[in-house]
């Protein structure tokens, strides 16, 4: 996985920097109280840019950030991974199947969705349909 960025530890939380080809972009991360959030993911402005997740890796034996932010500043949104490289830093690491893995997985589709506290209902399967009103259709 390609190192995109930097991150290190502050009192709020953590600071740094993604570097892509066409821009380089500090980040601020918060500690969150929202339901669902561990962080709020914001630009040097204030302006809040993104969100976060704590994660445990497959095998349980270490933990990361799942990040996900969708800055105005860039053409499309950004999925990577902040892992603990010890000392207070945190090395931002891309890779393109985690951003598939994450535009597919329970995580909010933009970040209109993420900063939205409400869960709204659990999906689960579709309710039988009702025989007595697919009869009167048939009629």
């Amino acid at each position: 996985m390609p190192r995109i960025g930097e991150f290190t530890e502050t009192d709020f939380g953590l600071r740094g920097e993604i570097v892509t080809p066409d821009r380089t972009s500090t980040y601020e991360y918060e500690r969150s109280a929202r339901s669902g959030i561990d962080y709020i993911v914001k630009a040097p402005n204030g302006a809040e840019v993104g969100a976060a997740w704590d994660r445990e890796s497959q095998r349980g034996d270490s933990t990361y950030i799942r990040s996900k932010i969708d800055d105005p500043d860039r053409e499309q949104p950004l999925s990577f991974n902040l892992i603990n490289e010890g000392n207070g830093i945190y090395g931002a690491m891309y890779s393109r199947e985690a951003q598939k893995k994450s535009e597919q997985a329970r995580e909010p589709r933009d970040m209109s969705e993420a900063m939205n506290t409400h869960q709204g209902p659990e999906s689960g399967p579709s309710p039988e349909p009702d025989p007595s009103k697919a009869q009167s259709r048939s009629q």
